[in-house]
Parts: C-alpha cells; structure tokens; sequence
C-alpha cells in the first residue's frame, strides 16, 4: 500500500488543485506549525510568477480533466508539488520530516476522465477565475444529475404504484381488466420465423382468479429447429396441451386475444416489451415500427391500443441496473418454480407457453404484492445473490496437500 513519501522514490500521479489554489490532500497532513503556515502561503501564491515552481515565459504547468459528464478540474502533476516542497525546506531550513509529502494514495483516477491535456497559467487570477468557473458548472451538473436520478426515481416509483393500483381495483371489480402475458418464440437463425406464440390471460370475477394459459406451435414453421444457440422445448409445454395453427389462424387468435370484450381494458404484459413488440409485428405482418424500452402502448391493425406492462421494468423498479434480468433469473429472484414431471431434473424456459405463464406470474407476484419500499427489502438480497457472480476460490496447492 502506498504510504507518504513513496513520490519519493518515483511514483508519480497527479493531484487534484481546489478552488483556493492548495493541493488539498497535503496542508492537512502537516502536523508542524511552522511548516504549514510556510506551505499555505506558498500554496496561495502558487501561479504568482515568484512561485517556486513557475516557469518563466511559460508560467505555472497544470492539467485539464475532462470527466464523463463534461464537468473540468484542474490537476497538478505530483513532481511540482515534490520540487515545491524541496524548495520551502532548503529556503526556509526546514527539516523534510516537518513537511511531508501528500501520500499517493491521494492521486487522481485518470480512469474516471475521459481526457487530460496540459496547460499553464502565467497569471494567478485567471487561473483562479477558471477555477471558479469550473467549480460552478461541475457543481450545476452533479445538481442535473442529481435531479434527473430523482426524476427517474420518481417516475419508476409511479410505474410501480400504477401498475399495483390497477390491479387491486381490478381484483375489486372496480375496473374491468384482462391481462394478457405473452411470449414468442423464434428460428434462431432468424428471428422473422416465428414458430410459438405462448399466452397466459387473467382476469377475476367475484375477486376469483381466473387464469387460462395457452401454447401455439405454428405449423408452417414446424420445420424451423432451434438447438444450436437457444435450447428448443417447443414440445414441453407444462401448463396444458399445445395447439398447433395455421400462421394465418395464430394472427387470427392474436388480434381476438387483444381485443377489448364489451367495457373491458385488456392489458398486455411482455418480459423485455420492446423485442416481443417486434416479434408481434411480424406475426401481424406490421413494417416499420420502433419501440423504446419503456413502451406503454401497442395498437393492432383494428385500431386497437391495448396498455403494455413490463416485468422487466417492474424489477427494475427495485434498484438501479436491473433492466437486462433474464425471465429465468427474474423467477428466480421471485422464487417461482417451473412445474416438473417426477423424474424431470430441469426447467423448460424457451417455450412461449411456459414464459408466458411465468411472466404472468412474476407480474402477480408486483402487482399483487408487497408496497414498492418493503417489497424492495425483502428482494434485495435475492437480487444480490442471484446477480453476484460467485468469488472463485483458489484451489489447495498440491505441494500443500501433501
């Protein structure tokens, strides 16, 4: 570990310089009275061309870094700062004890700046004047950022709120809702061949759950194989038996699935909306539509918009990063379980049916469940299990074994 003094034998880096001209790691770690009130002033003047560590012609040498955000900050090289504080000592016949360096564990992460050029001031106000300015706008765009990240928030704490108040007055017969969770499947060598269209539907009377799943293989397409890249359980659907239609008969039952019957909102609810949006389009032959994450809405060729739910996005309604889940570690994380035969060792994901009925169940399990504070404490460390990648540990040698 880096320890002060260890600039001395040739470490280097860069330290950030605030906005009162000092080096703010260093006058803090000068316990010796005599040798901070000599550093502090010298540090205050340190663009004056008396300065020890100005140049003439030139003036005092310093770096721009230029953060992500395009937020600056001026830096100053660790070797000036090793020649300033050689000069103070031998000038003033302090002995180097009494003014130790600032440690490197105090310099920068060039990582966290996206670029670093050099300059130099030769006149202290200006450069004081800069800094300012660059205090200002780093501090205007940490309140953005700050904002939009409370925006954000906010918008996915509403999401969630609408989504479970919709739902409770529904099981309370308040609103007439149907929700139907969907899944596609495809070709793996293409994804424009479609070849199931899974669905789950759900709606209530008298609070009663009536829940009806459903599995469509598509005989034109019975000839396109998945198993090379994406497992293919086409055949395992685990939740009744599998219809197989006509690709003109699937679009048939897709346009009735999302049809409102008489007063009722049919809402549509996908794992990752804005793939299974597009695979839908293809089954309904629609061109040229585009869908953002966080669609809402899908309209059909009757002129229909139906509401469009994520659980995707319900999860990520939990915590930040958490919008790439796959369906089968979002089940996880919930703990459902896919349904096995006695002696089946292994789920059967990637077949539309069965994603359909879990995404359908994962979206009960929000909707239905927990407020989104308590509901994020009981998931957390789920979440963190199932996402953190296990720490390998390092096998016994076998020089130590035996």
């Amino acid at each position: 570990m880096a320890r002060e003094g260890d600039t001395e034998q040739g470490i280097h880096g860069l330290y950030k310089l605030t906005g009162q001209l000092t080096c703010s790691q260093w006058t803090p770690h000068v316990k010796h009275d005599e040798a901070r009130t000599i550093l502090k002033e010298a540090l205050k003047g340190l663009a004056d061309e008396r300065s020890y560590i100005y140049t003439e012609g030139i003036g005092i040498e310093l770096k721009i870094a230029i953060a992500n955000d395009g937020s600056k900050r001026f830096l100053i090289p660790s070797q000036l700062i090793e020649y300033l504080r050689y000069r103070l000592c031998f000038e003033n016949e302090l002995n180097v004890s009494r003014l130790p360096l600032p440690s490197s564990e105090s310099f920068i992460d060039v990582a966290h700046y996206v670029q670093i050029t050099p300059t130099a001031y030769t006149n202290a106000s200006e450069l004081s004047r800069d800094m300012r300015l660059f205090h200002r706008h780093s501090k205007a765009k940490k309140k953005a950022a700050a904002d939009s990240q409370e925006g954000a928030a906010s918008a996915r704490d509403a999401y969630y709120e609408h989504v479970r108040t919709d739902y409770v007055d529904a099981k309370k017969g308040l609103q007439k809702v149907r929700y139907v969770a969907i899944d596609v499947e495809s070709w793996e060598l293409d994804h424009r061949v479609i070849t199931e269209l899974g669905y789950s539907q759900l709606k209530f009377e008298d609070e009663d759950e009536i829940f009806t799943p459903a599995h469509i293989v598509i005989a034109d397409h019975t000839a396109y194989n998945n198993g090379n890249y994406v497992v293919d359980n086409k055949w395992q659907f685990k939740h009744g038996k599998s219809e197989t239609l006509s690709l003109r008969d699937t679009r048939a039952r897709l346009r009735t699935l999302l049809t409102p019957i008489d007063d009722e909102k049919v809402v549509m609810v996908l794992h990752g909306a804005k793939n299974d949006l597009l695979s839908l389009d293809i089954l309904l032959q629609l061109t040229g539509r585009k869908y953002s994450p966080q669609v809402t809405t899908y309209t059909i060729p009757t002129a229909i918009e139906v509401e469009v739910l994520d659980t995707k996005r319900l999860l990520g309604c939990m915590g930040d990063n958490l919008d790439g889940v796959s369906l089968i570690d979002l089940c996880r994380i919930l703990k459902l379980s896919m349904p096995r035969g006695v002696f089946e060792t292994r789920d059967y994901y990637h077949n539309a049916g069965n994603d359909a009925y879990a995404t359908l169940g994962a979206f009960k399990r929000f909707a239905g469940g927990l407020a989104l504070e308590r509901h994020r404490e009981q998931l957390i460390p789920s979440i963190q299990a199932i996402l953190t990648p296990p720490v390998e540990e390092e096998g016994e040698r076998m020089e130590d074994v035996l």
